[in-house]
This record gives C-alpha cells, structure tokens and sequence, in this order.
C-alpha cells in the first residue's frame, strides 16, 4: 500500500491493516496493538521524516504473515533520524515520548534503518 504523507491517510491504513487482520483471524487486542503501533510510526514518519522535504512525500506498507508472524515494514523517502541508544521511562506527565516505548511493548521485533534512499521501520508480531 502507498500512501501521501498526510495525517488523514492513516484512517486508510487503518482500515487495511484491519481487513488483513480480520482475514487472518488475529484476535481484537492484538489487532488493537498493532494498529495503535502502526498509528504510532505513521504519525512519526509524517511529522518528522517529511518536516524539511516537499520531495517523494509517500510512505509505502507491505504487509504479510510468515510463519504465525505478522510483518509489517513502513518505507519513508523522507529525513532519517539518530535512534536513542537508550530508551528511559517515560515522564508520566510528558506529551510526548511514549511512542517508542509503546512500539517496543506491543511488538515482538521492531527494527529501524536509515539508508541514504530511505528509511525502513519494520514490525513483528506473533500470533
């Protein structure tokens, strides 16, 4: 799937995210997690990798089951980012900041690379 960088397509994602999960029979709290997770790294995309750039503001999904695993890779043409290389807890009272640590909460395997290209964020998940 490839969207525009635009806050109003995730409602897009969402919808697809969910007719693939409901195909494959993935329970309602897990399809809750993984759809917030993906809200979580679309909204990140969106608000930083595409802050400085008007160029190839397209995000592209691919999503599939291997081996009772949901993968889900999210590819941005935008500015990469340093990740931390420690996540602290976050500040109960912050506005942001939670994010990372949602993702590495409701997934099973989160990696990020930054390539000169592009960035790729991919998701695992088992079921």
């Amino acid at each position: 799937m490839r969207i525009n960088s635009d806050a109003n397509e995730i409602i897009n994602v969402c919808n697809w995210l969910n007719a693939f999960l409901n195909t494959n029979q993935v329970d309602a709290s897990m399809a809750f997690q993984l759809e917030t997770v993906v809200c979580e790294v679309l909204n990140n995309v969106i608000t930083h990798a595409y802050a400085n750039t008007t160029e190839n503001n397209y995000i592209d999904l691919h999503l599939r089951i291997i081996k009772r695993r949901i993968i889900l890779t999210i590819d941005d043409f935008g500015d990469g980012f340093q990740e931390p290389t420690q996540i602290d807890q976050a500040d109960q009272y912050a506005e942001q900041g939670r994010g990372r640590l949602i993702i590495q909460a409701w997934t099973d395997n989160f990696r990020y690379w930054s390539f000169p290209e592009m960035n790729r964020h991919c998701l695992v998940k088992y079921f």
